[in-house]
């Protein structure tokens, strides 16, 4: 094991029981003079468990040059480890644990190199990913090696909950600050006492003493059981101390409080006072053992089409005890609550701090009928040559859609082949609704789909590419639906490979360590993550293989950027400007088009490699923050994997 030292390096300062982040990125040292170059290594660390949950970002540093930087598995039990290559060259570690200004605690257990059973584990449970890294290595695609390596090492050594929590636990020492309101514990009846029995047995637990609980419609037996095991805690008729400022939780009987439930919330409304709902992560017993439920941050869509907000609710605002005590059940409780929140008010605590019996997931809720307002639709095509592919994608927009007012304009990037050259004349003279403007010159996305928006004159504009087939009539209508609403930006639909197997759903930032579609390979018609293959849901992005947004939101951000990313993550970064002027970003998984993945784009390895990456570079400098911590995805779970995975 190498030796470990940390210290601050930029942005920080040493206080009692950790640091004290002065920027929103500080960063310590690890002075590592006997790295093996090029080597496998394990590092392992520690934070305070009441701090928010974020991945760390690893710096490899060479004589004071960034070389890389990595995110790393969050440390939500307490303890995270990271596997991976350190370049060679590489002379120190820096490690920005948060992403806040404020107190923290963090420390690094060890560091040392990976074993060669650990290396072959990992590389025979990723045999094709571990071939591309050795091949790519041999040919200097050093780049294309390095990403290979992380999706090889990016999962957990187990997938078993119980498992992963026995070797991650970790109640290390805080710096965040957990002076505030206490925890109000109201358990609402009816429930056996043996069920009560561990609710409460959770309570005595807790590492924060500073809670009360009371019951409500519990049977005498429970309500005499709770009076017994927690008598210094229990107050009656759930009253709230003078001024009602109290955080207030609603257990079912049979509910198990993680041990640092209470001093998280209280933690968390320290931190985000203007919050009054602050979610959390759960735990679900099964047959088959413990299953994490990691959410994403606050989406009112998914959560109107999917509840998944579930029971791990803190609410903090005066009357909660009251409301709770009043309401028929705690999902009632909770609904009424974040329908009085404003968007926000409502925070996420990234930890499974409740522990729930075993319980059906909620049903999806029906989605209302369609709003039918129809604003005429301009819908951009950029393509060069394969009529293979744009014959049948034109064939199905005017076949199929039944859309009263959209026009295509199909941007033609200097097609050479008679067949294109002789279709697309034919085409512009037999329907009415086609246009062609011609676009020569070196492939540039971005600029070509300017281009397009600069010749339409519509209300919504849908960038779509030649490869693409529309299966439902009604598509441009429910895209219509999201895209005309006053906080939403651009839309996505779920798209399918030919074998109907899932290619898009959605953008997750930092997947593949930049940004990937998770749920890649589902079947069409399963669930999903929480539901979200079958449901409308906020997203970071959308692809622009299909995306439709309005036309003034377009123009006020300045559209596509064709100067630094004429080809690659063009649509991510402009859903992350329209994001960062308050128009979210929705993917409507009800609304399915084909998509033939790219299958007019050419180009060898190493020229996409290092096109691509200096797209990829730019893009990292600018939007590192959202890459780091995407708000619609979950910092537990693996950046490496196209479903739920421990990271």
């Amino acid at each position: 094991m190498t030796s470990v030292s940390i210290s601050p390096a930029r942005d920080v300062e040493t206080i009692e029981n950790g640091y004290r982040a002065l920027s929103g990125a500080p960063w310590l040292a690890i002075e590592t003079p006997n790295l093996a170059a090029g080597r496998i290594y394990e590092l392992r660390y520690t934070c305070g468990v009441a701090q928010d949950v974020v991945r760390p970002l690893l710096r490899f540093v060479r004589r004071g040059e960034t070389l890389g930087v990595v995110a790393m598995p969050a440390p939500f039990l307490g303890s995270g480890l990271w596997r991976g290559r350190i370049p060679n060259g590489v002379d120190a570690l820096w490690i920005n644990p948060v992403a806040r200004p404020g107190p923290f605690f963090f420390a690094v257990e060890e560091l040392r190199p990976a074993s060669i059973a650990t290396r072959l584990r990992y590389a025979l449970a990723s045999p094709k990913r571990a071939f591309f890294a050795a091949s790519a290595r041999m040919v200097g695609l050093d780049a294309e090696a390095d990403l290979n390596l992380r999706w090889v090492y990016g999962r957990a050594e187990t997938q078993d909950y119980r498992l992963f929590r026995g070797r991650r636990r970790r109640v290390a020492p805080t710096a965040a600050e957990t002076d505030g309101p206490r925890v109000m514990v109201v358990v609402k009846g009816p429930g056996d006492t043996e069920g009560l029995e561990d609710t409460l047995q959770s309570l005595m637990r807790q590492t924060d003493p500073d809670w009360r609980v009371c019951s409500v419609d519990l049977a005498s037996e429970a309500t005499d059981l709770l009076s017994s095991r927690c008598a210094d805690h229990i107050i009656r008729g759930c009253a709230a101390r003078e001024g009602g400022d109290e955080i207030v939780v609603c257990l079912r009987p049979g509910d198990r409080l993680d041990e640092m439930a209470v001093a998280c919330a209280r933690a968390h409304f320290c931190r985000e006072p203007s919050h009054t709902i602050a979610y959390a992560d759960e735990i679900r017993a099964s047959a088959g053992g413990l299953e994490p439920v990691f959410k994403p941050d606050w989406s009112p869509i998914l959560h109107e089409c999917r509840p998944y907000v579930g029971r791990a609710v803190f609410v903090r605002e005066p009357g909660a005890a009251a409301a709770c005590r009043a309401a028929a059940s705690s999902e009632a409780w909770v609904n009424a609550a974040l329908d009085r929140a404003d968007a926000k008010a409502v925070g996420h605590i990234r930890r499974p701090l409740l522990q729930a019996p075993p319980t059906a997931f909620p049903a999806m809720a029906p989605r209302p009928a369609l709003v039918r307002r129809r604003p005429p639709v301009g819908i951009v095509i950029p393509t060069r040559d394969r009529m293979d592919l744009l014959r049948p994608c034109l064939r199905s927009l005017f076949d199929q859609t039944d859309h009263p007012s959209f026009s295509v304009l199909v941007v033609d990037n200097g097609s050479v082949e008679p067949e294109t050259i002789r279709e697309l004349d034919r085409l512009t003279r037999d329907e009415r609704r086609l246009c062609v403007l011609s676009a020569p010159g070196p492939f540039n996305f971005s600029a070509l789909c300017n281009r397009g928006v600069a010749a339409l004159d519509c209300e919504n504009i849908v960038f779509l590419n030649n490869d693409t087939e529309v299966l439902q009539p009604d598509w441009l209508d429910r895209l219509s639906e999201f895209a005309g609403r006053p906080d939403i930006g651009p839309v996505g639909a779920k798209l399918l490979y030919p074998n109907r197997r899932v290619q898009h759903a959605g953008v997750v930032l930092g997947m593949g360590g930049v940004a990937g579609h998770f749920g890649d390979g589902l079947a069409e018609s399963a669930e999903g993550w929480l539901g979200r293959n079958l449901v409308p849901h906020e997203v970071s992005a959308v692809t622009a293989a299909c995306l439709m947004v309005s036309r003034a939101k377009f123009e006020a951000v300045g559209g596509f950027d064709e100067v630094n990313l004429p080809v690659d993550l063009n649509d991510v970064d402009l859903c992350l400007r329209l994001g960062a002027r308050g128009w979210r970003a929705i993917c409507d998984s009800r609304t399915v088009l084909l998509h033939r993945q790219s299958a007019s784009r050419g180009g060898g390895a190493m020229r996409l490699q290092k096109v691509y990456q200096k797209e990829r570079d730019y893009f990292l400098a600018r939007w590192g923050a959202s890459v780091r911590d995407d708000p619609y995805f979950n910092p537990n779970l693996s950046l490496y994997e196209y479903e739920p995975a421990l990271g």
